[in-house]
């Protein structure tokens, strides 16, 4: 399920939090014994990791949309590392960026709490990075494990453009952060 808004949507009231965290749960543990009962029909391949890899982007897109009554930032959620190529297995970390288009200010710091607290709270390992796009104008060589996590970047929900934007500055041809992370990967 992928969600793309250039505005925060029109919503009904949310659900109440209690209601939330029990719909959050049973999409995990959906997704969960899904992946066991293929594991242990020795089905595990890449189409089975990559099934349980969009049943937690679903999750996080359940989450995110709740999350969004913090803010009316202009934002993406971007998939990295392993999760990004689709190989999520059941105890890997879930690798996201928080991109918001603009500096991080009150209503954002409420957004990323909102965001990963159901998280946490399904004890999920969640790697996270937040950054806006001014941040993204200047390589970040101090941070190798984010650079190489870039190279699999995959949208997962908000504004796609933030999204288009960060693929221009960080992924696509002839970016600046590019060329560091190949020194990064042969060292």
């Amino acid at each position: 399920m992928k969600i793309e808004a250039k505005m925060r949507p029109e919503r009904a009231a949310p659900p109440s939090a209690e209601t939330s965290k029990e719909m959050f749960k049973q999409t995990l543990q959906a997704a969960r014994n899904e992946l066991i009962a293929e594991t242990r029909s020795a089905r595990a391949g890449i189409e089975t990791v990559a099934r349980y890899s969009a049943r937690i982007d679903e999750l996080i897109a359940n989450v995110y949309t709740t999350a969004c009554a913090q803010t009316d930032a202009s934002l993406a959620l971007i998939a990295l590392g392993g999760y990004g190529r689709n190989q999520l297995c059941l105890h890997s970390d879930i690798d996201i960026l928080i991109l918001f288009a603009e500096p991080i200010d009150t209503a954002e710091e409420q957004f990323v709490k909102a965001m990963l607290y159901p998280l946490w709270d399904l004890r999920l390992d969640v790697g996270h990075h937040v950054r806006d796009l001014p941040e993204l104008d200047r390589v970040d060589t101090g941070n190798p494990h984010f650079m190489v996590a870039l190279r699999d970047a995959r949208f997962l929900c908000g504004d796609r453009s933030v999204f288009e934007r960060f693929s221009e500055l960080c992924i696509g041809l002839g970016s600046e952060w590019l060329d560091p992370t190949l020194v990064v990967l042969r060292d």
